[in-house]
């Protein structure tokens, strides 16, 4: 097994395979980028610290579980709901740094909950995500920019890194899309083509079934 792609012999269809990769692949670049940005950050907010160490430690977990039993069921809701605390959390709890890297993590969590979830999840993730920049600006905002600090170039690093990765995850989002939706068009022809062929072969048996059947009554 390689390290990006894990071994999926268990899994039938193409739709719980490609969604096991999916999370496999995030859950192995999200225990890399947090877990390398734990230094980077150490010494500087140490409760931006916290939450990384938070993230590299429960995408760790993760990577255990998927590892001894291929259930990628519950891991995307894990993802969805620990993403959207975290991001709330620092938005609204941490004034001193900036803020831009959390909006564009809650739009990725809103993506990724509507296509590794269902549209209930992804619109529930939508609303709480909306409403908790709603309060930010309404109560937030003002103190934020009031004390917000000079970045360092430690944090200005893990701002690049984060906003980097944020806009990798959503264009393999994206890609994964593409994909389920090019595999689904094609077993929609193979079907099809499937349908008219059985349609063919009746409509031959019965042409079969009507010249026998005129025989017969000229014999008679």
């Amino acid at each position: 097994m390689r390290l990006f792609t894990p071994d999926t012999s268990g899994l039938q269809t193409f739709k719980d395979k490609g969604k096991f990769i999916m999370a496999w692949r995030f859950t192995i670049i999200f225990v890399v980028l947090f877990s390398a940005m734990i230094p980077i950050s150490f010494g500087h907010h140490s409760v931006v610290t916290i939450l990384y160490s938070i993230i590299s430690f429960v995408s760790t977990v993760i990577l255990i579980y998927l590892k001894l039993t291929k259930n990628y069921h519950a891991i995307f809701l894990i993802y969805s709901i620990t993403g959207t605390v975290l991001c709330q959390y620092s938005l609204n709890m941490i004034p001193e740094v900036t803020h831009y890297t959390e909006i564009i993590w809650m739009f990725v969590i809103v993506v990724f909950a509507f296509m590794s979830i269902s549209k209930l999840a992804g619109w529930t993730f939508l609303v709480i995500n909306v409403i908790g920049l709603i309060w930010f600006t309404l109560f937030n905002l003002n103190d934020h920019i009031a004390i917000v600090e000079a970045q360092s170039l430690s944090n200005r690093i893990t701002n690049i890194i984060e906003i980097i990765s944020a806009f990798l995850v959503l264009g393999y989002l994206v890609n994964q899309y593409v994909l389920f939706q090019h595999y689904s068009q094609l077993q929609l022809k193979k079907l099809n083509f499937n349908l008219e062929q059985q349609n063919e072969a009746v409509l031959s048996r019965n042409r079969e079934n009507v010249t026998l059947i005129k025989e017969v009554h000229h014999r008679v």
